[in-house]
């Protein structure tokens, strides 16, 4: 687990909070089953931290209130 900025990252949990967040509202489930994008490569679940201060990834909070559909990093769609 790590904390950045006030938002907790945890790979394991966004995962499956994201799968209860699916089930719940009957959503299609889209993200990366292990979270890592097909196209960048990053998991869309871990915070990448830019130099010009901007970071980017779902925290659990994210993962457990929203539909994900595409990668947070390149912003590559996971619903095609």
């Amino acid at each position: 687990m790590r904390r950045v900025r006030g938002k907790t990252y945890d790979i394991d949990r966004a995962i499956a909070a994201q799968w209860e967040y699916c089930d719940k509202h009957r959503l299609p489930h889209f993200a990366p089953l292990g979270g890592r994008c097909h196209r960048c490569g990053w998991n869309i679940f871990e915070p990448r931290e830019y130099p010009h201060g901007n970071i980017t990834g779902y925290d659990i909070t994210t993962a457990a209130s929203e539909l994900i559909t595409c990668c947070p990093h390149c912003h590559t769609t996971f619903c095609d």
